[in-house]
């Protein structure tokens, strides 16, 4: 993953700052399982697609699809439907 720790991140894993308009969910921990990154959630796709997304799908990502996979990774959490990215 070529995307590295933003020195503005939230340390928990929250929306950090790059510019007027570049939020991302990365903390550092590049590591791929499954099919998404292990420190942010993000699929690889949505990895690769962040800087050409639109602010409101990278937001629509970081509010909705995010909290959804940390709470799917949670122990005890819902287990992920068909076709989508493993918490």
């Amino acid at each position: 993953m070529s995307e590295h720790a933003d020195p503005n991140a939230h340390p928990t894993g929250g929306a950090g700052r790059r510019g007027a308009d570049m939020s991302t969910p990365c903390i550092g921990v590049c590591q791929a399982r499954d099919g998404a990154c292990v420190g942010c959630l993000r699929t690889l796709a949505e990895i690769a697609a962040w800087s050409g997304l639109s602010q409101a799908e990278r937001l629509r990502i970081l509010h909705h699809e995010l909290p959804r996979r940390r709470q799917r990774a949670q122990p005890g959490g819902p287990t992920p439907k068909a076709g989508e990215a493993p918490g």
